[in-house]
């Protein structure tokens, strides 16, 4: 990890870590790549994130792909890696039996990502295991995509 990423980690999760936030802003607000210097290093975070989820997925430790999945939906809610987030949030809670989650899931992302593949995919994931997807407007899920 890059010591831009691991500054910008920071002050994104921790209380009182605005002022590195501040100097990457200002340094690179001076140039045309203001947007790279802020959103590489939170993409580059958010993609550890999905390979330690992707590594829990794999081992079927649902519980700690699930932690760390939305640890991306709701600290890095615009990287690229959300939709691909979402679609392993939904097959971890229905690999769990928790229906009403996973069914949460695959309507947030069928809301937010109509035709994306992932949406496809956690969308026949669902209609395979008997369920519809229903947003449940009081889960983290629907909270974290108003």
């Amino acid at each position: 990890m890059t010591r831009m990423a691991i500054l910008t980690f920071l002050a994104l999760s921790l209380p009182g870590w605005t002022y590195p936030a501040q100097n990457i802003l200002r340094s690179a607000g001076t140039s045309n790549t203001t947007d790279v210097a802020v959103d590489d290093p939170a993409d580059e975070i958010a993609s550890k994130q999905m390979e330690v989820a992707r590594y829990y997925i794999g081992n079927r430790d649902y519980t700690g792909a699930i932690n760390r999945l939305k640890i991306v939906l709701t600290r890095f809610p615009t990287s690229r890696y959300v939709e691909e987030a979402l679609a392993h949030l939904a097959e971890s809670y229905l690999a769990l039996g928790l229906a009403s989650e996973a069914r949460t899931a695959v309507a947030v992302l069928g809301r937010k990502f109509p035709d994306g593949h992932w949406s496809a995919d956690a969308h026949d994931a669902l209609t395979s295991a008997g369920l519809e997807a229903t947003e449940d407007k009081k889960s983290w899920i629907s909270q974290a995509f108003k």
